[in-house]
This record gives C-alpha cells, sequence and structure tokens, in this order.
C-alpha cells in the first residue's frame, strides 16, 4: 500500500521547485579594466615622464658650437695680449727716449737743491735774533717804544718816610714812547707784561707812585709827543727779567721785547 503524497500543489504563478545546478563562475576582469579612470591618468603620466626624458637630452648641436665658441674666445684672447705686448714694448722705447730728459732736469734739480741749503743757512741767520732786542723801536698801535734800560734787584722803593719794600725785587724797566697817531692817546701801564726766565707773566706794581722818576701809570700822551719813563715790577728774588710784552691798547697785539742785550 503506497504512501500518500503530501506535496503541496504548486501555487498559481509560482515556477514550482527550482533545482540549483552546479556551473563554473565566469571569469573576472584585470585590475586595470576595473579601473579605468586610474589607468588613463597613469598613461598620461607615462607620457610625459617620457616625452621629458627626451626634451632633457643635449641638442648635439649646441655641443659642437661650444668648441668653436672657445676658438674664437682664445684667438680674441691672443690677438688682444699681442697688442699687449707692443703697446708695452711703445711704452717702454717712449720711456727709454724721454730717460734723457728726465735726467737733465733731475740734474737740474738737483743742482738748485744744492744752492737751497745755503740760502737756507742764511734765513736762521736772520731770524737768530728773534724778538726785538733792548734799544730797537717797535711800533704797538699809534705807539713807538723802545726799551732804554732794565734795573733789577731793588729791595725797597721811595725813602724813609715815604717807602714800600718789595715782595721779592722790583725791577724797573726804563721805556721811551712817542705818539705817533693823529689823536691823543693813554699809554698804559698795565698792559705792559714783564716775562722771567720761568715764563711766568708779571704786572706792574701798585708802588709805580713812589718812583722818583717819571711813572707812566695813566699817561696821556699828545700826538707827536714823546715820553721818557719807567713801568715798576715786583717779582720773586730769585727770578731773571728775560722779555717785555708791549702793548699799545686793548685792541692791539702785543709785541715781545728781549732784554737779554
Amino acid at each position: 500500500m503506497s504512501t500518500p503524497d503530501h506535496t503541496p500543489p504548486p501555487q498559481p504563478g509560482s515556477a514550482g521547485p527550482q533545482t540549483t545546478w552546479g556551473h563554473d563562475e565566469p571569469p573576472r576582469r584585470s585590475w586595470f579594466a576595473r579601473h579605468k579612470i586610474i589607468t588613463g591618468i597613469l598613461v598620461v603620466l607615462g607620457l610625459f615622464i617620457i616625452i621629458g626624458a627626451m626634451g632633457g637630452d643635449e641638442d648635439p648641436a649646441d655641443s659642437a658650437a661650444q668648441p668653436s665658441a672657445t676658438s674664437t674666445s682664445s684667438a680674441e684672447e691672443g690677438a688682444d695680449s699681442s697688442a699687449s705686448s707692443s703697446g708695452s714694448t711703445a711704452d717702454e722705447s717712449a720711456a727709454e727716449e724721454e730717460a734723457p730728459a728726465e735726467a737733465s732736469v733731475e740734474e737740474g734739480t738737483t743742482e738748485e737743491a744744492a744752492e737751497a741749503p745755503a740760502e737756507e743757512a742764511e734765513a736762521p741767520a736772520e731770524e737768530a735774533g728773534g724778538d726785538p732786542q733792548q734799544g730797537d723801536v717797535v711800533q704797538i698801535g699809534d705807539f713807538e717804544v723802545s726799551v732804554t734800560g732794565v734795573e733789577g734787584g731793588l729791595a725797597q722803593i721811595g725813602d724813609d718816610a715815604f717807602g714800600e719794600e718789595a715782595q721779592g725785587q722790583f725791577v724797573k724797566v726804563m721805556v721811551t714812547v712817542e705818539n705817533t697817531g693823529d689823536a691823543a692817546e693813554y699809554f698804559l701801564d698795565s698792559e705792559q707784561k714783564l716775562i722771567d726766565d720761568s715764563d711766568r707773566q708779571h704786572s706792574t706794581s701798585s708802588a709805580s707812585w713812589l718812583l722818583d722818576e717819571e711813572s707812566l701809570f695813566l699817561t696821556e700822551i699828545n700826538p707827536g709827543n714823546r715820553v721818557e719813563g719807567v713801568l715798576l715790577y715786583d717779582i720773586p728774588e730769585d727770578a731773571v727779567p728775560t722779555a717785555i710784552d708791549l702793548q699799545g691798547g686793548f685792541f692791539s697785539s702785543p709785541v715781545r721785547v728781549s732784554l737779554d742785550g
């Protein structure tokens, strides 16, 4: 007795039971086929690389031109060297021709130089006196002044009743002053500075009014007149008067007169 088949009937629209059959899978495509865009980009990049490598090669024509340019430069340098040598030779010849003339000039210069020391030797003799000497007449402003004498080592000025003792020593400088201007002028004794052997400068003493001789303190001299007087100084005992700076006024330049004579 057969067993009833309980398999449900096929539904309308159903394809019915399907049976799976084993078969080979279709072949897979390559990586380049599956990535067409990337493949295209790589192809383009490869083309650029090949073109660049070909363009970087040195052009044989340029290489052939370089030796030619170098040869041209060498030829030009050789021509310049030849020209320089020729110019140097010409200059040397000209120098040799001028040498005798220059030698003659040098000989003349040597003769002049030999004569020059003799002239220079005379100059110091003329300048040996240096400053004007005692007894010389010097012009200071509108005055002509000459130193006629010097007396030092005086311990006192005046008499016992009216006198003054020196702090060191009194020194008298006798002068003659003439007004050569066209108006009366004051000869200021305070402007006349005595110089000692230590190059110190001394002003006139206030004891000048005690002098027996004519004092030149604020002496006014009319034009054309001449006055003889004394300038009095009080200097250290061990000092030696060597010169006097004479000045004719506030705006005149002093003139140094040596007292060594």
